[in-house]
């Protein structure tokens, strides 16, 4: 993940940067219990990312903090999410966006 913000950073010095966490994986046709197995890796991941992105200064977008309690709108399927939820997420993510765009004039 470092090699990747370094590389982002020469590639596009001029860009601004957001990082947005992995959503919960959840168990096969329960969408409010959160997966055992692949659960943690993500949340672990997240957390390790997480600290790279807070090192370099480079926003960052929970999705999994936001979705985490609001597993309910899981369709069931462990990844993806209902109409409700990826409008949810929508709103989050261009909340941000309009977060780090420069101010109209």
């Amino acid at each position: 993940m470092k090699a990747y913000v370094a590389a982002l950073r020469e590639g596009a010095p001029k860009s601004t940067l957001i990082w947005a966490s992995s959503t919960p994986i959840t168990v096969q046709g329960k969408p409010t219990e959160p997966d055992p197995v692949n659960n943690p890796t993500i949340t672990q991941r997240n957390a390790l990312a997480a600290k790279i992105m807070t090192d370099n200064r480079i926003a960052i977008n929970d999705l999994a903090a936001l979705m985490a309690p609001n597993l309910k709108l899981g369709l069931g399927d462990k990844f993806h999410w209902s109409k409700e939820g990826t409008e949810l997420q929508g709103k989050a993510v261009a909340a941000v966006l309009l977060k780090a765009l420069p101010a109209a004039e």
